[in-house]
């Protein structure tokens, strides 16, 4: 089941390039996009996601969404990733080396600092976690204004991107045989 709703949303988001918006929540694909987000974000706890099988498209996703949608949502995006680091470090079927340990736990401590809040457009909530299973009619009005949006440079989508491929670069590297070829799960 997780392949197959990252595989739609990796779709959706492609179909999105088709005919584009001038952001991303004016699209007539944003509540699919929105929705899977969050059957994503659900899937993501006890690592029902497979993460480490599905580990660039899951940050792929992440890059498309940060700092975008209604506050719920950028929680929700932010979470997908505390979920997804979670499940690395946590799950005994992945033999990763102790450095490696120690840049998920790092990366893990990372992204629950104030600074990424503010990076997902987060920082004025007290618990991500909370807002990000709120749900009110508010968050279902989608168009610009509706909400209150933080400011996102281009340079803090950067500082994401970089993060999260530190993390990829150590799981692949910890992943690799000894001849480059990929261990099995």
């Amino acid at each position: 089941m997780c392949s197959q709703v990252i595989g739609r949303m990796c779709k959706i988001i492609d179909k999105t390039c088709l005919s584009p918006t001038p952001t991303l929540e004016q699209h007539l694909m944003w509540d699919d996009i929105a929705i899977l987000a969050r059957y994503m974000l659900m899937l993501s706890f006890n690592n029902s996601l497979d993460v480490a099988a599905h580990l660039p498209y899951l940050f792929h996703v992440v890059t498309l969404l940060v700092a975008t949608g209604p506050l719920s949502l950028r929680a929700s995006t932010h979470g997908l990733v505390i979920n997804i680091i979670h499940s690395l470090c946590t799950c005994s079927q992945l033999n990763f080396s102790e450095e490696t340990k120690q840049v998920l736990r790092l990366s893990l401590t990372e992204f629950s600092l104030p600074k990424f809040y503010l990076l997902f457009g987060i920082s004025k909530v007290k618990s991500a976690a909370v807002i990000a299973f709120r749900s009110s009619y508010r968050d279902r009005s989608f168009s610009p204004g509706s909400y209150e949006r933080e400011t996102f440079a281009l340079s803090s989508l950067e500082t994401v991107t970089e993060a999260l491929l530190e993390i990829m670069e150590v799981d692949q590297q910890d992943q690799q045989g000894p001849l480059g070829t990929t261990r099995d799960h």
